[in-house]
């Protein structure tokens, strides 16, 4: 997940940090962070808030479950 402020948006500069297709610019100079190429953008730091109790809830359904 990625935190970039709404006015990133707004300004037009979000295009400093990510190309066109929605990439982090510069990432290929990371070999290492192939997991950045599915980065996830939030523009409200309530909604990775919101993500981490989702699934929390999710695991404590799956530790309840039998099998």
């Amino acid at each position: 997940t990625w935190y970039g402020p709404v006015s990133l948006i707004q300004s037009g500069r979000i295009r400093e940090w990510v190309d066109a297709s929605g990439q982090i610019r510069g990432i290929e100079h990371y070999p290492g962070c192939g997991y950045a190429a599915s980065t996830h953008y939030v523009f409200d730091m309530n909604e990775p808030v919101r993500y981490v109790l989702f699934r929390d809830v999710l695991a404590k359904d799956m530790r309840r479950s039998p099998g």
